[in-house]
């Protein structure tokens, strides 16, 4: 729950639109979502490497 709270919150920043879960789940919003998990679990674009992989791990899963 508090994982799915993060990302709603990061999808927020990225997004005003976005106010709640239900609006995360429509398609539109998708890239917004992959950029809050990059950001959440620290993705470095140089290294192509997660420094949190089981966040995005255990996102990917939902």
């Amino acid at each position: 729950m508090r994982e799915l709270a993060k990302v709603l919150m990061e999808c927020q920043k990225l997004d005003p639109a976005i106010k709640n879960l239900f609006d995360v789940l429509q398609p539109q919003h998708f890239d917004s979502v992959v950029q809050s998990v990059k950001v959440i679990a620290r993705y470095n674009t140089q290294t192509d490497v997660f420094e949190s992989p089981t966040f995005a791990m255990n996102i990917r899963l939902l």
